[in-house]
């Protein structure tokens, strides 16, 4: 069997190939699923505001209806929200909100009926004059559709989240035809990972639904523009937009949760609320997906400005955005930065202790137990050694009872072939302790002498941590500025 090695590159890919290939099918669904999508609400548009069958694409400015159009909206609110009371509670929302938290608490699972709802409600929402887009109703019915497709095939959890988001990029390729902004969205809001098991699947899902988009729904960009080369005095107007978009983002998701707030407090089922009625921190796919939309070269650099301000006023004045403040209600708190494993940065060999003591497997068991197990015994576990070769490990449970004429090695519980190897990853020994519920093991030089080098415990992979504290916190100045006058004093 071929060595597995924790201090590659990546983690271990064997199954990145078979992902891709469900995620190009994926891809594939996710597309037709946008075009349904795109169906349903010309459907309602012109249902609501004409009275007529057709997917044609009409302008509702274009409607007749007087004063009466006050009330469209009001109905389509009315019917979403029994398509929520009555189907799924899981369609009400923005969509993306609800793609995390599948992602992050429920296994990447979703039901086949937010595959359903999901875009008939958001098709009657928006089809009603609702003030919503098309965004998160596609992202969470992509995301749905790739979630469905992975529950039928043996994964893990990991696996499911790749599709789940490879299915709701694809969906947002298909719908504004931003394959490339659709992959930055996975990788700042949705994968939580930047790994090649994740990343891979999302490229292709988007890949083809970017050549599947001319042939279902339309080419070229969405919204076609042309701006001129800006100056550089245009950078002043850029940093104040941004600022100003940065606090109309603090403000609208401010207004947006005080207006939820008192939603709760109506004596009212939630089913009645889209009846009374009617901005995510991702600033490199804001400048792409801009770009994806125009096709503007010269707008990329103002809009890259622009994002930039207003996403540090928000980092800085908002805890949280518009997208995770929901799941923060919920109770669950959704860290948005990402950082290497201080674990993945270090070896078993420079964390584990060296100075190990440990019973000889020719020793009386008398012997161990005064010398070892007495009261003010410093371990609970010692390595049993014959000739510096490791046996194994042994604790006073496997003593109880045992005759103290017998040799340790006559014993039956030593035998313990889980080691760890001075050269893997913390990491990988982190996890070896957690799937076998231990708290040590010991460090051998290879598995065939197993040779004893030293022993590692939970405390001794804390001390990974210690190196990124002082990265983050401990601050100095390492070279100081010298006036010209004291520097030629020096050298004189």
């Amino acid at each position: 069997m071929k060595k597995y090695d924790s201090r590659r590159d990546f983690d271990g890919q064997a199954r990145l190939v078979l992902l891709a290939s469900i995620a190009a099918g994926v891809g594939a669904l996710s597309t037709l699923t946008a075009d349904l999508l795109l169906h349903a609400i010309r459907f309602f548009t012109n249902l609501f505001f004409f009275q007529k069958l057709s997917t044609a694409f009409t302008s509702p400015a274009a409607h007749t209806l007087g004063a009466w159009v006050i009330a469209v909206p009001v109905l389509g609110g009315l019917i979403v929200g029994l398509i929520a009371r009555y189907g799924s509670e899981a369609i009400r929302g923005h969509g993306i909100p609800e793609a995390i938290e599948a992602i992050m608490f429920k296994k990447s699972t979703m039901s086949p009926k937010v595959a359903v709802l999901k875009p008939l409600a958001s098709g009657i929402a928006i089809g009603s004059g609702g003030p919503f887009g098309a965004e998160g109703p596609i992202i969470m019915t992509g995301g749905a559709v790739g979630s469905l497709i992975a529950q039928h095939f043996h994964l893990s959890a990991a696996e499911r989240k790749a599709l789940l988001v490879a299915g709701a990029t694809a969906g947002m390729t298909a719908v504004f035809g931003t394959p490339i902004a659709a992959v930055l969205l996975a990788v700042e809001l949705l994968l939580f990972e930047l790994r090649p098991r994740s990343l891979a699947p999302v490229a292709v899902a988007c890949a083809v639904a970017g050549f599947l988009r001319p042939l279902l729904i339309e080419s070229g960009p969405l919204f076609p523009l042309h701006t001129a080369v800006l100056p550089p005095s245009a950078l002043l107007s850029c940093l104040i937009a941004g600022v100003l978009s940065g606090a109309l983002a603090w403000c609208l998701s401010t207004a947006l949760y005080r207006v939820e707030d008192g939603f709760h407090k109506l004596p009212l089922h939630c089913m009645w609320w889209p009846a009374l009625g009617g901005m995510m921190r991702a600033p490199v796919m804001a400048v792409v997906f801009a770009f994806e939309l125009t096709h503007d070269v010269n707008a990329l650099l103002p809009v890259l400005a622009t994002a930039t301000v207003a996403y540090g006023f928000t980092v800085i004045t908002m805890h949280r955005s518009i997208l995770t403040e929901k799941i923060a209600r919920r109770g669950h708190h959704v860290y948005r930065e990402y950082g290497i494993d201080p674990m993945e940065r270090h070896s078993v060999a420079e964390v584990m202790t060296t100075s190990v003591d440990s019973i000889d497997a020719d020793a009386l068991i008398a012997d161990v137990m005064h010398t070892h197990f007495h009261a003010q015994a410093r371990h609970r576990m010692y390595p049993v050694l014959r000739d510096g070769a490791l046996v194994g490990m042994l604790d006073r449970q496997g003593l109880n009872s045992k005759p103290d004429a017998l040799r340790v090695s006559d014993l039956s519980g030593v035998n313990v072939p889980i080691v760890a190897l001075a050269d893997e990853t913390c990491r990988a020994l982190a996890t070896r302790l957690a799937v076998h519920g231990i708290g040590r093991l010991p460090v051998v030089t290879d598995m065939e002498t197993r040779r004893l080098i030293g022993i590692v415990s939970h405390s001794d992979l804390m001390k990974t941590a210690l190196g990124l504290h002082a990265e983050e916190l401990e601050r100095q100045t390492v070279r100081k500025v010298r006036f010209l006058g004291r520097a030629r004093a020096d050298v004189g």
